[in-house]
């Protein structure tokens, strides 16, 4: 007996339902080896918005600092052994030229943002106010996350960006010691580790499928 056309609609149904255990989207060696050196990018400047929030409430406080060191150290470290387990791949000469394209303009954004922090600090010292410096600084980082999102393919990188964005915008008007509270460098660098932490993850999550 042929199976019912409402039987075959019940089959065919069960093809649409989403299946959790789904292998993540395939990310090559290469990408797999951004997101290493990613990690240790993140790593280093998380360690350092948490070491000058550190040094502005505890001046020299060894143990704060010794402790922001070693974690930065480990989470460096662990972006270096993903580096060095995806070592660069011998690639065609479209694809190195693709890959030469993608580093030039990761390159060009990071001379705007660099370019930006450095005509902020000058602007804010001439107009008498330095302490706008700090959030200034953290909102040009957090958008500069924002098309880093698109040039790697990587999501994740649009939360962080998105997160620092509201921070520098918020915390000033928030928290009583206003733009020069250590609390908003103390939150920029638990967010960029958290980064690196996820991309840690997700570098491991790959390597599993």
């Amino acid at each position: 007996m042929s199976p019912s056309p409402v039987s075959l609609d019940i089959q065919n149904a069960s093809l649409d339902i989403p299946n959790p255990s789904r292998r993540p989207q395939f990310v090559p060696p290469a990408g797999l080896r951004g997101r290493g050196i990613g990690t240790m990018f993140l790593a280093f400047f998380g360690g350092v918005w948490l070491a000058l929030a550190s040094w502005a409430n505890h001046p020299g406080n060894a143990l704060q600092l010794g402790a922001i060191a070693l974690i930065g150290a480990l989470l460096f470290l662990l972006g270096l052994l993903a580096v060095q387990r995806h070592p660069d791949p011998k690639a065609s000469r479209a694809h190195s030229a693709a890959q030469a394209r993608e580093w030039k303009r990761f390159g060009m954004l990071n001379g705007v943002q660099w370019g930006a922090i450095t005509a902020l600090i000058a602007a804010l010292n001439i107009a008498g106010r330095p302490d706008w410096i700090t959030p200034g600084i953290m909102l040009i980082v957090g958008l500069h996350f924002l098309p880093l999102a698109a040039m790697f393919r990587y999501r994740p990188h649009l939360i962080t960006g998105s997160l620092l964005t509201v921070l520098a915008l918020s915390y000033p008007f928030l928290i009583a010691g206003g733009p020069a509270s250590p609390v908003g460098p103390v939150c920029a660098g638990l967010i960029i580790w958290g980064s690196a932490i996820g991309m840690l993850i997700d570098i491991a999550r790959h390597e599993r499928h």
